[in-house]
């Protein structure tokens, strides 16, 4: 069966790269015009079974194009789609008598994108399986950044995890490196990477001295790194490029962004490896949970939380376990922290907590956890503020701790496992259910693992433990039975 014909009428080329990355990888057959005026001639020189338009094209607008197509009887049938950076309303607005299939608004992700898609062409046009849709191609796309190996630099394991996933969705090869210090040590040796992408706040050396470090001590300036931070603002920008860095990238990380600014600096070139054969983006190879998920529970905006993670439910699911297991409990020991470490342990709890808790859609705790931190970071900081700061990020945590609860045993029941406890024997019950997976060859293993690490996350496991759940999520069983009595004797030391 001959694929389907989709014309994408796009003049930014990242964009553009973007979308025939993803909808290649679905399965289709994609052409494409940079200009209104080739657009329509294409369309009209070989009848797409889908058009992918934007609005702002030069010259010809795609309001103009998609009213030609409708008007014209060969091409009247064919479904469009409108890109658009405005809101839905708007546009809706403003395209008036003129009719689309759908809506698809920037910054597109490869999930809202095959959304759109499927809404399209089962309101008109000739007739996709949705299997289509998610089935693996005959010939993958190559990704933006396939044959490359960046360099993560980022403290905290959640931000690990939602970046590294993002990144190889784009085709990367992506090591992380947990401090300052410690990208230092890996770049001192000989290595293959294209760029690094550097957080700036972390504990130890931060990310500006890292960067400035990198210059001027290993004499590596045509290196290109970018900066990601929790602010967007263009004072934070300037001190980043102040510092040396190339580019900044405002956390949480959106994809078209990422893209669009790695695309800059790491471009396909001669002399990158080859690449390995590419799979789907992660939020069609994930697939979706067991259940939809809502939009909204107590604590979670849900729908900033699946754009911010590209759609993957799954790797949502699996944020929110860890979430809940380690982090939630750290928040109701901020005062034992205060009495042990001083202000700069809140500080650093209050900081990673702000991070996480933006990317999981847990806005309210992020905004205190923010004021919480800015305070215990001052010259002399207010007690009684403080106190009462700690209070409200207490009772916001308890509250996402109630809506992770309503999500999670609903949608994934085994997601979150003995309620969030780090027991004795709640790891001992992961660890021996884990053993007769691998023995059984059992697919389930990797999500197991999983939990097990977020389990084990801030003991002497942690390392271990999330190298057996790599290992387990890619089935190679032999080697993650050899890590797992690793992480049992470190467990139980």
């Amino acid at each position: 069966m001959a694929k389907e014909r989709i014309l994408v009428v796009e003049d930014d080329e990242d964009i553009l790269q973007l979308l025939r990355f993803t909808l290649e990888a679905a399965g289709f057959e994609v052409v494409t015009a940079a200009t209104g005026r080739d657009g329509l001639e294409s369309a009209q020189r070989h009848v797409p079974g889908l058009v992918l338009l934007d609005l702002m094209l030069p010259g010809m607008s795609g309001f103009d194009v998609c009213r030609e197509l409708k008007r014209t009887p060969a091409t009247e049938h064919v479904p469009v789609i409108m890109l658009t950076a405005f809101g839905r309303d708007d546009l809706v607005e403003m395209l008036g008598a003129t009719t689309v299939d759908a809506v698809l608004e920037k910054p597109v992700t490869p999930s809202s994108l095959l959304d759109a898609l499927m809404t399209a062409l089962h309101i008109g046009g000739p007739s996709v399986a949705p299997a289509a849709v998610t089935a693996a191609p005959a010939k993958a796309a190559i990704p933006p950044l396939a044959g490359h190996h960046l360099l993560l630099v980022e403290d905290n394991a959640i931000n690990q995890l939602v970046a590294t996933e993002l990144l190889e969705a784009l085709g990367a090869k992506v090591s992380v490196a947990g401090d300052g210090q410690a990208a230092l040590e890996r770049l001192a040796h000989p290595h293959d990477f294209a760029a690094v992408l550097m957080d700036v706040q972390m504990p130890g050396m931060d990310g500006f001295e890292a960067t400035g470090r990198i210059r001027d001590d290993l004499g590596l300036t045509d290196l290109p790194i970018i900066a990601m931070t929790a602010h967007a603002m263009e004072r934070d920008r300037q001190r980043c490029l102040a510092a040396g860095m190339n580019d900044h990238l405002a956390k949480p990380i959106d994809l078209a962004e990422m893209t669009r600014v790695l695309s800059r600096w790491v471009s396909a070139s001669a002399s990158a490896p080859d690449p390995a054969p590419a799979a789907a983006p992660a939020a069609v190879a994930a697939g979706q949970a067991d259940a939809e998920l809502p939009e909204q529970v107590p604590g979670l905006d849900l729908a900033v939380a699946r754009r911010n993670l590209n759609h993957n439910d799954r790797l949502l699911l699996r944020l929110l376990a860890d979430f809940s297991a380690t982090l939630v409990p750290q928040v109701h020991r901020l005062p034992d922290i205060l009495a042990a470490e001083g202000w700069g342990g809140v500080a650093a709890t209050a900081h990673t907590l702000k991070g996480t808790a933006a990317t999981l859609g847990a806005v309210v705790l992020a905004d205190v956890a923010g004021r919480l931190e800015a305070l215990a970071r001052g010259r002399a900081p207010d007690t009684v503020m403080a106190d009462a700061l700690m209070i409200d990020a207490i009772a916001a945590a308890d509250t996402v701790q109630t809506g992770i609860r309503q999500v999670i045993p609903t949608v994934h029941p085994a997601a979150l496992a003995e309620g969030g406890q780090r027991s004795p024997e709640a790891v001992e019950a992961r660890l021996a259910a884990l053993r007769d997976q691998l023995c059984r060859f059992d697919p389930a293993a990797g999500e197991t693992a999983t939990q097990l690490a977020a389990l084990l996350t801030g003991t002497a496991a942690e390392a271990a433990a999330r190298r057996l759940a790599r290992l387990a999520e890619d089935f190679d069983f032999e080697d993650a039975l050899a890590a797992l009595d690793d992480v049992a004797a470190r467990a139980a030391g």
